[in-house]
């Protein structure tokens, strides 16, 4: 009886984390539409933290804290991987623009990569510029991008996972 009640206590607590998480997050979205990552990772800060005031408040029992508490943090932890593994690659996945294309009846290979060159790369190059900029990664100077010293630390991170783990070699190079 214990486990199962802890089992319901951590679907509750997820259910209700991600219904205020989405609906947080949508409502932010539609409005006033920013970063898609910081803006989830940031709401899921805030729908979780509301959820572990409900505790602190309502239940006076320190066991049944700490079986909430626990919930919560789970919660945090599905929401993350959901938010950064599906929510985030929807915003940016060449396969999901394909699919998408197919979907809505262009099913020539060449219209498709037209398609993808005029909306997916200009469009998308544009637009993470504009996010490398506004999260301090690049700057310009006199028209031309530069790595900041935080954009340097990142390009650094990821070489190091692009060199242990032997990700796409076409997207970390080592020409300088």
């Amino acid at each position: 009886m214990f486990l199962y009640n802890v089992i319901l206590r951590t679907i509750r607590y997820c259910l209700v984390n991600f219904i205020i998480f989405t609906l947080l997050l949508s409502f932010k979205r539609h409005f006033s539409p920013g970063i898609l990552f910081y803006e989830g990772i940031i709401i899921l800060i805030l729908s979780t933290t509301i959820l572990l005031l409900y505790p602190w408040k309502f239940h006076n029992a320190l066991n049944d804290k700490i079986h909430d508490y626990y919930s919560i943090i789970i919660s945090f932890f599905l929401i993350l991987t959901f938010h950064t593994t599906v929510i985030t690659i929807v915003d940016r996945s060449i396969s999901v623009f394909i699919i998408s294309n197919v979907k809505n009846g262009v099913d020539d290979p060449k219209l498709v990569r037209e398609n993808f060159i005029n909306n997916f790369t200009t469009k998308g190059i544009d637009k993470r510029i504009l996010e490398q900029k506004e999260i301090g990664n690049v700057n310009t100077d006199e028209g031309q991008l530069n790595l900041t010293w935080k954009g340097e630390l990142y390009y650094g991170f990821f070489s190091l996972i692009q060199k242990v783990y032997n990700t796409d070699k076409s997207i970390i190079k080592y020409d300088k």
